[in-house]
């Protein structure tokens, strides 16, 4: 008899911590989903010292946003005013930005600041070419290593060897090449194929 009583307590007490466990894991639904805000951008790129925004496509106004750390510096100032979130780049790099609505809803975007193009210094920043010719553009300044982007690699063709640039014209026409370096300064090369 005091084995069935016994075994009806442990029954009992198993039971009863069971529905202390379901009930204790129900409130889990209410924590924040990552992502469960949406921006009109998924990135957001700036230059230093100038200024973007992001706007919050849903979710419940009052929002806060806060900028995780790079060391020990926001790479951007971050304000709020409605749905709309105004960044300015202060310091150079990439950081995570955290939205959070009123019901604790929350959405992530990532945020880099890097320098203003013609941060970076080139010899020649105009390039007057034949189709089949090519012209060298010289890095006077940054950090390697260095890469040429074109705009229409169809116009011209960019070839990268240390500091210097080689631009070969392949079809008449005209476009830009941002030439970037390890550290995302930028300078810009408007190239005319003729």
């Amino acid at each position: 008899m005091k084995t069935k009583t016994m075994f009806k307590t442990m029954l009992a007490s198993m039971f009863c911590m069971v529905a202390l466990l379901l009930v204790a894991c129900d409130g889990d639904s209410n924590k924040p989903v990552l992502n469960k805000l949406s921006f009109d951008k998924t990135r957001v790129d700036l230059n230093l010292g100038r200024t973007t925004t992001l706007t919050v496509k849903n979710g419940t106004a009052p929002y806060t946003a806060k900028l995780s750390e790079q060391g020990d510096q926001l790479v951007a100032d971050v304000r709020v005013e409605g749905n709309v979130i105004t960044l300015i780049g202060m310091f150079l790099g990439e950081a995570t930005l955290a939205v959070t609505d009123k019901d604790g809803n929350t959405g992530v975007v990532s945020v880099v600041v890097k320098n203003i193009e013609g941060t970076l210094k080139l010899d020649k920043t105009t390039l007057n070419i034949e189709v089949g010719k090519s012209e060298t553009v010289s890095v006077q300044n940054g950090v390697g290593p260095f890469k040429a982007i074109s705009n229409d690699n169809k116009v011209v063709e960019t070839d990268v060897k240390g500091s210097q640039i080689t631009f070969t014209g392949h079809k008449a026409g005209t476009t830009t090449v941002e030439v970037q370096d390890a550290k995302s300064n930028v300078g810009v090369v408007t190239v005319t194929v003729r």
